[in-house]
């Protein structure tokens, strides 16, 4: 159960996400986001807001080079045929699977199917066969032939 809903206060999650896109637009909110925080959770929130500030001062501002959305499109560009044959083999392969399971399942529906018809073949021949062989062979007619 998350403490946003039961108590109305934000968890701890949403708490360090407010601070971490506080601190991308240039604006510290650790205080008023300690106050908003459960009791129980600013201590550690207070030591990972802390931890947070220290992380994005270390941090230099790096400009991309003026090249480097090209160079790195090209490569995408590139890389796309291949990465999209091995989608295409990935998925054919998973289509033979899909045909031969269902080929195997429906092999077995067959081969059911067909046991259950020969055994009520055979119960409703069986009994009656040998009862016209019994009775035939103890008929008085080719007795006494």
């Amino acid at each position: 159960m998350d403490t946003s809903s039961a108590i109305g206060r934000p968890d701890s999650a949403e708490i360090l996400s407010q601070q971490a896109a506080g601190l991308l637009a240039g604006v510290d909110r650790s205080t008023e986001l300690l106050i908003a925080a459960p009791e129980d959770q600013r201590a550690e929130l207070e030591g990972l807001m802390l931890l947070a500030r220290r992380v994005q001062a270390a941090m230099p501002l790096v400009a991309a080079r003026a090249g480097f959305t090209a160079e790195l499109r090209a490569q995408l560009d590139q890389a796309r045929p291949e990465a999209e044959a091995t989608r295409e083999r990935e998925k054919e392969q998973r289509r033979r699977w899909v045909a031969g399971i269902g080929g195997a399942v429906a092999l077995l529906g067959l081969g059911i199917v067909t046991y259950r018809t020969a055994q009520a073949v055979t119960s409703k021949v069986g009994p009656w066969a040998k009862g016209r062989v019994a009775a035939g062979a103890l008929e008085p007619e080719q007795v006494s032939a």
